[in-house]
This record gives C-alpha cells, structure tokens and sequence, in this order.
C-alpha cells in the first residue's frame, strides 16, 4: 500500500461556564466548523462530554465540558490555522464564554497512525499533562 503522510493532532479541552447560553454556544461551534476550509485542516470535530456513558460510569473528565479533536496536515498547517483571521476571531468570541484556565490543548504526531496507537498516546498524554483523559476514553479507546 505504500506509505501514508502522517497527521499531526490537535486536541484541545474547554470548560464552559455554565451558564453560556446553549444559541450562543452552538453557534461558536458552528464558526469553528466553518474554519475546516483552513489549508491542512483534514478533519475537525467538536462536543460536549460524554458524563452517563454507561452504568456507574465515572466522570473524569475534571470539569471539562467540551473536547476539540482536530486533524491537520503537519505541524505548518497547525501553525496556520492558528495565525488565521478567522481562528484568531473564533477565540476572541469564545474566549468569554469559558471558565478562568479553561483551556488545555496537546499536540502531536501519533506514534503509530496507521494501528491508532495515537489514540493510546493522546490518552496518555492529556493524564500526563494532569488533565483526565475519561472524555477521550470513550470517544478513541471504545473497543481495545
């Protein structure tokens, strides 16, 4: 099959303020998919934290409301997305609505892309990192 070009990751938890009203924020989400047209974005998905995934599921997700997953060309393209007008728009709207260090975000290459051996990575990364990595379980790790 060849070899494949690796992606870079972007992975970024926020904590909303509760009392955001649910228009306002479904809206920021819905900017923040208009900028997949960036030059090297492959692919972006946003949401909420899964809290009742099952029975006696624990949340661990230690107060972040939301998890941005964000699949890029390489670290240039990362770099792009983040200097764009748009992006740098983005946050200025979203930068209110979150709680005071309501942001963490990692970035890396995956390991192994083609076994999901990232996704292994990203969760330990974000524990390594102090935050929780329950939200990540469930979205990357449902079937080992």
């Amino acid at each position: 099959t060849g070899d494949i070009e690796a992606d870079f990751l972007h992975v970024v938890l926020f904590k909303v303020r509760p009392d955001t009203d649910a228009t306002l924020l479904r809206t920021l989400w819905d900017e923040l998919h208009k900028l997949r047209a960036v030059q090297g974005v492959r692919s972006l998905e946003i949401g909420p934290a899964a809290l009742a995934v099952y029975p006696d599921y624990s949340d661990r997700t230690a107060g972040f409301t939301h998890c941005l997953v964000m699949r890029l060309k390489d670290a240039e393209s990362l770099e792009r997305y983040a200097k764009c007008p748009e992006h740098l728009e983005f946050v200025s709207h979203l930068k209110p609505v979150l709680e005071k260090d309501g942001v963490v975000s990692i970035d890396f290459y995956p390991v192994h892309p083609h076994a999901g051996s990232g996704r292994v990575l990203l969760a330990l990364s974000a524990l390594a990192l102090g935050v929780t990595a329950g939200l990540f379980l469930h979205k990357f790790l449902p079937k080992l």
